[in-house]
């Protein structure tokens, strides 16, 4: 299976409340493991929401759905500006850490977010630690850089041996195991 790629651009951030959501985009069913600490609920192991001069992170982790694991992470931009900004990513390859996956986009000035969604992903450990960087340019070549952020995310996933686990750990607000909700949500109904 070949990965799919999105960069998002221009998004109004939203709320999210829970440790972890069932989003329904178009037909497929994912749910949004969080994998960084959020306002509510300060998981001391799980990485502290990073900022920069013009992002803030306002959530991270994996979406899982039954065709695998992908990163997803969304960012405030907290500052005004009058040109575009142009994006550079590099996200974490578990199975090739000196050769991260790169996305790139543009900013334009009436932006008020920034999201990036990619996979699926191979190779990730639970409790595995793993690095968005995010660089700011003023300038399409990208030669003058302006800010650069990096946000390290937590995954309660494993997408190693062609399998995907999830942490039995982990609960919804009504005390039920997660892994059992999703192997049910995610079946073909």
């Amino acid at each position: 299976m070949k990965p799919f790629k999105l960069l998002l651009l221009g998004l109004l951030p939203v709320t999210i409340f829970c440790f972890a959501s069932l989003v329904f985009a178009g037909t497929i069913k994912e749910i949004l493991i969080s994998g960084i600490r959020s306002q509510e609920d300060q998981f001391l192991f799980d990485p502290k929401p990073q900022t920069s001069k013009y992002l803030k992170t306002f959530q991270g982790g994996f979406y899982v759905s039954k065709y695998g694991a992908r990163y997803y992470c969304l960012w405030d931009i907290t500052q005004d500006r009058d040109k575009n900004l142009y994006v550079r990513m590099e996200l974490e390859d578990p199975l090739h850490k000196k050769k991260p996956i790169i996305q790139e986009g543009v900013i334009d000035p009436k932006t008020q977010s920034l999201h990036v969604a990619y996979g699926p992903i191979e190779g990730l450990k639970i409790y595995g630690f793993y690095r968005i960087k995010v660089s700011l340019y003023s300038d399409e070549a990208k030669a003058e850089l302006v800010d650069q952020l990096t946000q390290d995310i937590k995954s309660y996933v494993d997408t190693r041996k062609n399998r995907l686990m999830i942490d039995k750990g982990l609960v919804t607000a009504d005390g039920k195991k997660l892994a059992d909700v999703i192997g049910e949500e995610l079946k073909d109904k």
